[in-house]
């Protein structure tokens, strides 16, 4: 299948899907074959028939990419203190934290499990592609922490959405697509250790999508 045709496929399912469409509103089948085989919450699984993800023990991570949400940094900008605007520094400081939270998370989490890390090829590996989508937060701010770097602090509300891809890694071949959309409505403070707080803010909602792939994993 034409890739960017496979690509465009998935992320008008991940925009449905993340607007709170329903079930049955969700196609039973995607363009590579993937049948539609849970849907509930802010979870939606598609797996290819026929597939035991139980039987890999074996695991490849690759690096996350991370997005915004259209027009979110826009939108933000334009109604914020001259002083909390967010430059393009920090956009890829924010999606660099994601990224390496996202990856060290999972890792832990996996390992815990029971699942061992392996290279990209081999037999009884499962590779995961995860990209974070739809990031947003309703009040970020770039601060001085206590080292004296400048840091930019989530705020409250944070929102962001996961479509993971898992892959044999012997035959390259889509065994399935998770989706997953998470928030974190704790909220903070600003304070001088931001990155702290960052991390925890990270650590609640990647932890739970870990355990949930998990979970689905050892369906």
């Amino acid at each position: 299948m034409n890739r960017i045709h496979a690509a465009v496929f998935t992320v008008l399912l991940a925009v449905a899907w993340s607007a709170g469409a329903v079930a049955q509103k969700l196609p039973g089948k995607t363009k590579e074959g993937l049948e539609l085989v849970s849907s509930e919450g802010s979870v939606a699984v598609y797996v290819r028939p026929g597939t035991d993800l139980g039987d890999y023990q074996n695991v490849h991570f690759l690096k996350a990419y991370v997005a915004f949400q259209k027009d979110w940094v826009r939108d933000y900008n334009r109604t914020a203190l001259r002083s909390h605007r967010l430059t393009d520094a920090d956009l890829e400081q924010i999606k660099s934290r994601i990224t390496d939270g996202f990856d060290e998370s999972f890792r832990n989490e996996f390992s815990k499990a029971g699942y061992t890390e392996a290279g990209r090829s081999g037999e009884n590996v499962l590779i995961l592609r995860p990209a974070i989508l739809d990031v947003t937060m309703e009040s970020p701010r770039s601060v001085t922490d206590n080292s004296g770097s400048n840091v930019v602090d989530y705020g409250k509300g944070t929102q962001m959405s996961l479509v993971l891809e898992l892959y044999d890694a012997g035959s390259s071949e889509l065994l399935a697509r998770i989706f997953n959309r998470d928030s974190d409505n704790g909220g903070s403070s600003f304070t001088v250790d931001s990155g702290s707080m960052n991390r925890t803010v990270e650590s609640r909602i990647f932890r739970s999508w870990a355990d949930s792939i998990l979970s689905i994993l050892g369906d």
